[in-house]
């Protein structure tokens, strides 16, 4: 879902004006509902943001504004109460999410249980093997920033390969580009 939202993804707009003609009500469901509410959770903007759900149908619970977190990304800027607020409902999901693993672990075995992995695939999920992609043998030594800026400039190039950017294409962005999601 996250992916979806990226600016190398949003602005492919020939794709995504595909992508609506022929899966229409999937494309309304995503811009009317998934979009907006998976950046509420993402910014802890619902009362209900983080509220721990029933690990019942869950395989993966949605735990990067924990991550972010833990890992001293998010900036706390702004009223006090607001954003002790969603830290303690982020503690209470990252508590629930550890409860709940087995949980979560009995629910992917049963989606996946008729799927046989291919060995040669489960090498390319391996984060060794992204490392060595990306950034070649040195590349867990690299910091995480100097990564994360050489994955976003593959990302756009991958991104102008598919759609080279147009005028056009410049024109649009710039009146429409909160339509299509670009980053927040």
């Amino acid at each position: 879902m996250k992916a979806l939202m990226l600016p190398q993804i949003a602005r492919l707009e020939q794709t995504w004006q595909m992508l609506r003609q022929t899966h229409t009500d999937s494309a309304i469901t995503f811009q009317k509902q998934l979009k907006p509410a998976m950046r509420d959770m993402d910014e802890c903007k619902l009362n209900t943001c983080l509220t721990v759900p029933s690990p019942n149908n869950i395989v993966v619970p949605h735990i990067l504004p924990v991550l972010k977190a833990l890992e001293g990304e998010d900036d706390w800027g702004g009223p006090v109460e607001e954003h002790c607020g969603c830290l303690l409902r982020m503690l209470q999901a990252a508590r629930s999410y550890a409860a709940n693993a087995e949980v979560y672990q009995k629910n992917a075995e049963d989606k996946l249980k008729e799927f046989t992995p291919e060995p040669e695939l489960r090498e390319a999920f391996k984060t060794e093997f992204s490392l060595r992609m990306f950034w070649g043998s040195k590349g867990a030594t690299v910091e995480q920033a100097e990564r994360y800026k050489k994955f976003d400039q593959i990302l756009n190039v991958l991104s102008q390969k598919l759609e080279p950017e147009t005028q056009r294409n410049r024109l649009a962005s710039s009146v429409y580009g909160s339509m299509y999601g670009q980053a927040y």
